[in-house]
């Protein structure tokens, strides 16, 4: 996820899946938990990280428009299925730190 992005998402409780994914959808259910990881490219704070595990708590419902702030900015819908969710853990656990203890 990019940073930006995460920052909203955790912010507004929402969460949305990009087009390519949009099968998860149907796999994806109130009360499973998505763990949040931020990539290498467009962040400054939390890159390489894992930074939050947030519980699903709605339905999946179509998004209403451009909603994260890459949207916005261009000004179209890259994650056209959204969910409500809520953080049960925040920080941030740097990659390269655990990668060897990881299976």
């Amino acid at each position: 996820m990019r940073e930006e992005n995460y920052r909203y998402t955790v912010e507004n409780g929402i969460y949305g899946l990009p087009k390519g994914s949009s099968w998860l959808k149907d796999r994806i259910k109130p009360g499973d938990r998505l763990v949040i990881y931020i990539g290498k490219s467009n962040c400054s704070e939390f890159c390489q990280s894992f930074v939050a595990v947030l519980e699903v708590t709605s339905e999946w419902r179509p998004s209403p428009g451009p909603t994260w702030p890459d949207e916005v900015n261009m000004k179209e819908i890259r994650y056209p299925w959204v969910v409500d969710v809520k953080p049960i853990a925040v920080g941030r656990v740097n990659f390269n730190d655990i990668k060897d203890e990881l299976p």
